[in-house]
């Protein structure tokens, strides 16, 4: 894998932990505020390391394994596909309430545009090769 691939990938993985990890503290913090600890962020960027962990993987994975990485990318482009339905599910839900005139703009809907947009660029990032590859292969 390349090495702006490699790069993509990472940033991709960064954004989308950073998010998952900044809303879910302020989630917690916002649930019990009485009950905050160090251990809420701690929690909140394990989860988004391991959620994120399509993007990640094929950039960390070494490239003198090649059979190893082409399986890693494969799997990460399956697993990709959940995070982009889940998010996609709220944009269209939180898009159809707007519409519906049941509330105003919502603020909160940048971060899952965010996250949907990087999960749709890691996926091109990871697809495209492997699609280039069999095109020039037949």
């Amino acid at each position: 894998m390349r090495s702006p691939s490699r790069a993509t990938l990472l940033i991709c993985t960064v954004i989308v932990v950073g998010i998952i990890t900044y809303f879910g503290n302020g989630l917690e913090l916002m649930l019990e505020p009485e009950q905050y600890s160090i251990s809420k962020p701690v929690f909140w960027l394990t989860v988004g390391i391991v959620l994120a962990l399509p993007l990640w993987a094929p950039a960390v994975f070494p490239s003198r394994y090649p059979t190893g990485l082409k399986i890693c990318s494969w799997i990460s482009i399956v697993l990709l596909l959940y995070p982009s339905w889940h998010f996609v599910k709220g944009v269209i839900d939180i898009t159809s309430r707007k519409l519906s005139g049941v509330e105003t703009f919502p603020l909160f809907l940048m971060p899952l545009l965010a996250v949907n947009f990087c999960c749709f660029i890691s996926f091109i990032t990871l697809l495209v090769p492997k699609l280039r590859s069999r095109l020039q292969s037949t």
